[in-house]
């Protein structure tokens, strides 16, 4: 690898809030070059009292089907992700959404695919982790490779 030259980056992003600014950093980075890009976004777990508790109506918890809305979730992001895609980032982007815990899913997903540089956003709002979230604290400390934070105002 070239200095300055990174051959596949994952974009992760919250869809919640998704901020163009990750993603013209990206294409800032792989202008001119052809590498894998991959988009990612991670939904964390429905908490489990949730899941184990009454509905407002009533009806006891089993007889919700979780697995749909589970389903349901990561449909709504994937297609948040390809808007976004289609909006900010050059075409043939790997679009994945799943759920877990994301700072775990996204380092997976980095090793699984050979990603030499992460690319997150960070609103950094919160006590010690004033100058990076959580997640990105934890990948900027746990990633095998570069990892870029994108500093995004607080909203």
């Amino acid at each position: 690898m070239a200095a300055g030259v990174y051959s596949h980056l994952l974009i992760a992003i919250d869809t919640t809030h998704p901020d163009e600014r990750i993603g013209r950093r990206a294409r800032e980075l792989i202008r001119d070059r052809a590498g894998g890009l991959t988009l990612l976004t991670v939904i964390e777990p429905m908490p489990p009292d949730m899941v184990a508790a009454p509905t407002a109506l009533g009806a006891p918890a089993g007889l919700i089907d979780y697995t749909e809305i589970e389903r349901n979730r990561l449909e709504h992001a994937r297609r948040q992700l390809e808007a976004y895609a289609s909006a900010v980032l050059p075409p043939d982007v790997e679009i994945v959404a799943e759920v877990g815990a994301p700072t775990d899913a996204i380092l997976e997903a980095a090793g699984e695919r050979g990603v030499d540089l992460i690319i997150v956003g960070s609103h950094g709002r919160r006590g010690i982790r004033r100058l990076m979230g959580s997640t990105a604290s934890s990948i900027v400390h746990l990633a095998a490779c570069d990892v870029l934070v994108v500093r995004l105002a607080d909203g």
